[in-house]
């Protein structure tokens, strides 16, 4: 997952010393791309060495009394690692004027080092180049951006929510219910009366004994013993145990009805959900588990999410804010009707998300997806545009996080990248493409692959 590292300083460079510092940092071995296009530009004419002159016509230079060309910004790039530096003072009157120097890389450690070689670069070329009377009454102090990467307050603002707490049990049990026979036989046990007999018939019958051993090994299903009135066939008790009706601990226990001892009575055995069971059920809580760790595994970090994000009894299952964006997670252990629809969009309104994500063991259906549709080609509203990405089922889970973090980053990243851009007056969008990889789109139809962003 690529990120930006970067820090800035509030130096304040007018062109030609941006220049002579871009200048010194190749002659130090740097090769920013600007810079070497200019000297390539310039040999093939001939031209190999630089007066004042020339290092005006690089600096800026107009063409019929226009404005053509002002060295605002230049990259570099190491291996997979895009450097930049942005001088934000050169040609305009921003009072918050800046040098910014930063690191497009997977990798932060990397990144970080990277960084502070390029900064001790400029300053060492900055003392090299920049008359020293001057530079000793600038501030040459840099300092680190802020990162964004705590849920914001307009998500979490006087609403009720909660952050993950997952166990590792938790984890194991919610991996485990991945398996559709498993739950749909977990769901009945836990919709089974207690005192009655869970009924297991047909051709069927050792595969779904077999799932009900894995069920008890994985601690969501606790084997029971039913007791049974021998008279009038009346549920007497629930145990979990015949040691519970036989020896010193069933003294004096007897059937209400018939007077009998219960180890007397009719025995059946059965089996009842745990207290794990009950909470991995209880609102799919093991699909919002196993959402989590599939974020997480994907490169979200845990402290970007939240659950249960409540306000006037309106819910979101799961929000994860990452990269200024904002997505909320609908989770459902069944079909996504069109009746789920229009509430979904609403909640998406209600909490600002910037992208939904329907996540269905089973599937959308059609009238589910006209409902979008139809909503996505009339309005356009607080900024949430387009269809929901829809995953319909496990298998595909794991890859369409992915997906969606790598678009999401690279999103992020192609907001820096267009800024350089403009500021450099050249497209860079061919570099960062090259190294940052390609972005898919969510479209009418599927999915639209190879979209160029950063131009």
């Amino acid at each position: 997952m690529f990120e930006i590292i970067n820090c800035h300083s509030k130096l304040s460079l007018a062109t030609n010393d941006f220049t002579l510092i871009l200048m010194g940092m190749n002659d130090a071995g740097l090769k920013s791309v600007i810079w070497q296009s200019k000297v390539s530009f310039l040999a093939a004419a001939g031209i190999t060495t630089f007066n004042k002159r020339i290092l005006d016509w690089i600096g800026y230079y107009n063409i019929k009394r226009e404005t053509s060309f002002i060295y605002r910004a230049d990259i570099f790039v190491e291996g997979q690692e895009i450097i930049y530096i942005v001088n934000e003072s050169a040609g305009n009157s921003d009072p918050y004027r800046r040098i910014e120097i930063g690191v497009i890389s997977e990798n932060k450690d990397t990144a970080k080092q990277i960084l502070i070689k390029y900064v001790n670069h400029f300053k060492d070329s900055l003392k090299l180049k920049i008359d020293g009377r001057r530079v000793r009454h600038m501030d040459l102090a840099w300092y680190k951006a802020n990162e964004n990467d705590l849920v914001d307050t307009h998500v979490s603002y006087y609403r009720s929510f909660s952050y993950p707490s997952i166990s590792e049990t938790d984890s194991q049990a919610a991996t485990q219910l991945n398996d559709p026979e498993a739950r749909a036989i977990l769901r009945k046990i836990s919709e089974q009366d207690l005192s009655k007999n869970l009924d297991i018939k047909g051709e069927h019958k050792e595969t779904v004994l077999k799932t009900i051993e894995k069920l008890i090994s994985w601690d969501l299903v606790i084997p029971k013993i039913l007791i049974f009135c021998r008279k009038n066939a009346a549920a007497i008790a629930v145990i979990q145990s015949r040691d519970e009706i036989t020896g010193s601990n069933a003294v004096g226990v007897r059937c209400p009805h018939c007077g009998r001892k219960f180890s007397e009575e009719l025995i059946k055995e059965s089996y009842m959900i745990s207290d794990l069971g009950k909470k991995m059920t209880r609102g799919s809580h093991w699909m919002t588990i196993l959402i989590t760790n599939t974020l997480i595994a994907s490169g979200i970090p845990k402290k970007n999410i939240i659950w249960n994000l409540t306000e006037d009894s309106e819910e979101v299952d799961c929000v994860v804010q990452f990269k200024d964006q904002v997505w909320i997670f609908e989770l459902k252990d069944r079909n996504f009707e069109s009746g789920d629809a229009h509430p979904l969009t609403y909640r998406a309104v209600k909490f600002k998300a910037s992208k939904i994500i329907v996540f269905t063991t089973g599937k959308v259906t059609k009238d589910a997806r006209n409902v979008f549709k139809d909503m996505s080609r009339n309005s356009r509203i607080d900024g949430l545009y387009g269809i929901p990405t829809y995953i319909e089922g496990i298998l595909p889970l794991k890859a369409a996080i992915d997906t969606m973090v790598k678009n999401e980053t690279i999103m992020h990243v192609s907001k820096k990248a267009k800024e350089i851009s403009l500021l450099a007056g050249m497209d860079f969008s061919p570099i960062f493409s090259h190294i940052l990889g390609d972005y898919s789109v969510d479209i009418e139809n599927g999915r639209k692959e190879n979209v160029n962003i950063f131009r």
